[in-house]
């Protein structure tokens, strides 16, 4: 890349033979990427122009929903740069591209890509597949593109890295000692992994898998929930009795928050104003307001509530209550317990599809089940067998496939929950790589 001094030489020199005038970048060709897609499934598309003084250029692309990227990194003229989006709507957008450089002179907007987005339908309801990982697989979580999905296993030290497209583990990433959880950043960049008997985060570069740093947190590190802003991720000091918050741009911990003994895991709202802590030994869960870093509620649930997780809308929480085989539901205007849900026996994990129809519990004990329940009327309407424990589950963006860790006498393996049972579409949209 040449340096600032040398653009300015050079666009002085084309400036004599312009006119005296910046060039602004080419338009961008069309974007290239998919035709179709599904909603709330993140997709990649790519851009590339050339500028007549050879300044490097970034770019920024229209989503055709009424959202408009940031602008990228510089490049090269003649460089693809690729960004990823989700839409949260059935539909056809015109995608387009824009380019600018390093003066700050913008091209006109490209031509469009059209590209459908319409919903996957039903509901994942049928064993379709069973991935081996590492030792005693627990948490677990999908990037937002859906193309990844991050197993933290407990007894060999690892993270496990599941591509989706063929469900094939593609790599295995030493972390710190007894890994529980993990937790995709909102921008897809990097995974959080937390380390109970070490008392560390590791955080690890998705772009090859390594572990860019670790994060000291004081305490046995447990659940994480992520702000849909990206600005913050909360990690829970388990067996301790604070919560911390670790700022994503320079991933250091910027608030310790008192919330009492035993936060077990914790899930942010879509609003980002609120995270949700569940108490293990104090049968609670704490809501901290996050623009203060204030607990601003107490909220009394079912026995040993472990796993939680909030609908899309923000309207409720539900929390998986561990000794009261039920799902205890939140509703977060006033944060009053406002129903419950018998499952089977020993909910642990729980998610919500990103639809918020459907809510499913891991169940653990009498050989695992994973409950579906429909949050229109809070019916369970499928339980599903086939593990010898279900712990925690991740549901990928579009809502086709759940997946489940199974982690009792030595199983050793995710189960992916899909829609085969129901007819998945014929041919499936593309996916961009990574």
């Amino acid at each position: 890349m040449r340096t600032p001094a040398i653009l300015v030489a050079s666009c002085a020199v084309l400036a004599c033979f312009t006119g005296c005038q910046i060039l602004p970048p080419c338009p961008p060709a069309a974007p290239d990427g998919p035709d179709s897609g599904y909603v709330n499934s993140a997709y990649t598309f790519t851009a590339v122009t050339v500028d007549p003084t050879g300044d490097d250029v970034c770019y920024r692309f229209d989503w055709g929903d009424g959202r408009i990227s940031q602008w990228s990194d510089y490049a090269p003229g003649g460089v693809p740069v690729s960004m990823f989006h989700a839409w949260g709507q059935a539909g056809t957008f015109d995608v387009k591209a824009q380019a600018k450089d390093v003066f700050g002179a913008t091209s006109l907007w490209s031509c469009a890509h059209p590209f459908a987005v319409g919903t996957a339908g039903g509901y994942p309801d049928t064993v379709i597949a069973q991935i081996p990982v590492g030792a005693n697989p627990f948490g677990l979580a999908a990037l937002p593109n859906g193309q990844y999905v991050y197993v933290a296993n407990r007894d060999d030290n690892t993270v496990s890295v599941i591509r989706t497209g063929d469900n094939t583990v593609v790599a295995s990433v030493p972390v710190g000692s007894y890994p529980t959880h993990c937790a995709a950043l909102t921008d897809g960049q990097y995974v959080y992994v937390t380390n109970q008997y070490s008392s560390n985060i590791y955080v690890i570069r998705t772009s090859d898998n390594t572990v860019y740093r670790t994060i000291p947190v004081g305490s046995r590190a447990g659940g994480l929930a992520v702000l849909p802003n990206g600005e913050y991720v909360y990690a829970t000091a388990f067996g301790a009795d604070f919560v911390v918050c670790i700022r994503t741009s320079d991933h250091r911990v910027v608030d310790t928050i008192t919330v009492g003994g035993t936060p077990a895991t914790a899930v942010a709202l879509t609003s980002s104003e609120y995270v949700y802590v569940t108490h293990r030994d104090l049968d609670r869960v704490s809501v901290i307001r996050t623009s203060d870093n204030t607990v601003v509620a107490s909220v009394t649930v079912g026995d040993r509530p472990i796993g939680v997780t909030a609908l899309p809308s923000g309207e409720y929480v539900y929390v998986a209550c561990e000794w009261a085989n039920a799902v205890t539901i939140i509703r977060t205007s006033d944060n009053t317990v406002v129903g419950s849900v018998a499952v089977t026996q020993a909910p642990t994990g729980i998610a919500a599809l990103p639809g918020g129809e459907y809510v499913y519990v891991a169940n653990w004990i009498n050989n695992g089940r994973v409950s579906i329940i429909r949050t229109s009327d809070n019916t369970v309407v499928k339980t599903i067998p086939g593990g010898n424990r279900y712990d925690y589950l991740a549901a990928l963006p579009d809502g086709s496939e759940v997946y489940v860790t199974n982690s009792w006498a030595g199983q050793d393996v995710v189960t992916v929950i899909g829609m085969r049972s129901r007819g998945a579409p014929a041919a499936p949209p593309p996916v961009a790589a990574r």
